[in-house]
């Protein structure tokens, strides 16, 4: 821990629970330095001026071995920002890899803003725009993935995104990209879950009478029942409190509306090994 004395300072900004500030991040670090199946396994690490991206493997950070990408933001010497996008370690996937096999090493330095404007134009065209017919002259035609529900290939790619429900998958918008060498990361948004016109947020241990409105506002707009509304209110009260206490502190909920109804979606990183 007192390596946050040295490499951290305030103020320092968290974008996933617990809140930002170093009192907080010292307190979730010291109980999870303390957490007897805690190991952390750094595979992959990119440097691009003050941005620091890190990929690595998790154990004790939730029930269940989750991979991360990782983002810190580094002024004067100290780590000032963080973000971090973490996902249960699945696979492999249809074509036999895993989420963290690969090429590792650095290379093509002299390359880096050449890479940097392909793999953002692919994002902000592609992904974002809409122009598939240009991922044949922006992706190799042996684009291999490490997503654990997509297999190699541009079909591949296409056909996930093309099987989940109307409106319920694809970018949105592109904030951060990190360039090094032969590897570039975007930080990009989008959605996964809920059709068009679904409204989330992300939740963690000081949250739930935010999450509590957020789910009233959301119902009551739609036109639901007073009755109905405290209804929903406390089912996603549960369940989300459940989230933060037994599936790693933090998640997300979704809202939408399909059929004359509201429906509610929380996931979050939990794993139940043995659910009998």
């Amino acid at each position: 821990l007192t390596a946050i004395d040295r490499y951290w300072a305030e103020p320092f900004v968290q974008h996933n629970p617990p809140a930002s500030g170093l009192e907080g991040f010292r307190e979730g670090m010291s109980a999870l330095l303390e957490a007897p199946e805690y190991t952390f396994q750094r595979v992959r690490t990119l440097g691009d001026a003050e941005l620091v991206a890190v990929h690595s493997r998790y154990q004790g950070l939730t029930p269940a071995v989750t991979v991360a990408f990782e983002l810190f933001r580094v002024q004067r010497g100290n780590i000032v920002e963080h973000w971090r996008a973490v996902q249960e370690e699945a696979g492999p996937n249809p074509s036999g890899r895993g989420m963290l096999d690969g090429a590792v090493e650095v290379l093509d330095a002299e390359r880096t803003e050449e890479n940097r404007a392909l793999v953002t134009d692919f994002v902000t065209s592609v992904l974002i725009g809409g122009e598939r017919e240009r991922a044949a002259e922006l992706l190799s035609p042996g684009y291999i993935q490490h997503n654990p529900l997509i297999g190699d290939g541009v079909e591949a790619l296409f056909g996930f995104f093309d099987s989940l429900p109307a409106g319920g998958g694809g970018y949105t918008a592109l904030h951060r990209v990190v360039a090094d060498g032969n590897f570039v990361l975007t930080q990009a948004e989008g959605l996964l879950a809920g059709p068009a016109g679904s409204d989330g947020a992300e939740f963690g241990a000081g949250d739930l009478a935010a999450m509590r409105a957020f789910v009233k506002g959301f119902a009551s707009g739609c036109g639901v029942a007073a009755d109905r509304v405290d209804d929903l209110v406390l089912a996603a009260n549960e369940i989300v409190t459940n989230s933060i206490r037994h599936a790693g502190g933090f998640g997300r909920i979704t809202l939408w509306e399909a059929d004359s109804s509201v429906v509610c979606e929380v996931v979050d990183d939990g794993h139940i090994s043995d659910p009998l």
